[in-house]
């Protein structure tokens, strides 16, 4: 299962087991977090507990330092079509969702959500319509 976990996931799957990185996609994934300098009272202490919380500091630093949080197999990309996916993103942003909802809502990275919206600003307008 650790082979079909995106690069972020399955390194955190290997220091820290499966578990822990499920755990941290469900509660984390699609958005930015930063990894603390070492551990206490923070999200990865949280989730994974001290010496697992240092183990993973020292594979992930130098801390600290922001990393996007894949959604891992939870994830909703895989949607029927891409007209599905663009329907949705468009509903989101007509909504005025944040990019964390964004992300969540269509199983992507806050990564892809900011490229996706870059690119939709940087479309000229369509002269015939």
């Amino acid at each position: 299962m650790v082979d079909d976990l995106p690069p972020v996931l399955a390194t955190i799957a290997e220091i820290a087991g499966i578990k822990v990185a499920l755990e941290i996609a469900r509660q984390h994934g699609g958005t930015k977090v930063i990894v603390p300098t070492r551990p206490g009272d923070n999200w990865l202490t949280k989730i994974a507990g001290r010496d697992v919380a240092m183990a993973l500091i020292e594979a992930l630093g130098p801390a600290p330092r922001p990393i996007d949080v894949p959604l891992g197999p939870a994830g909703g990309y895989y949607l029927a079509s891409r007209q599905d996916r663009a329907r949705l993103f468009a509903k989101l942003e007509a909504d005025e969702a944040s990019e964390a909802q964004v992300a969540r809502a269509m199983g992507v990275t806050g990564r892809a959500v900011r490229y996706r919206r870059a690119k939709a600003r940087s479309r000229l307008p369509d002269l015939f319509d």
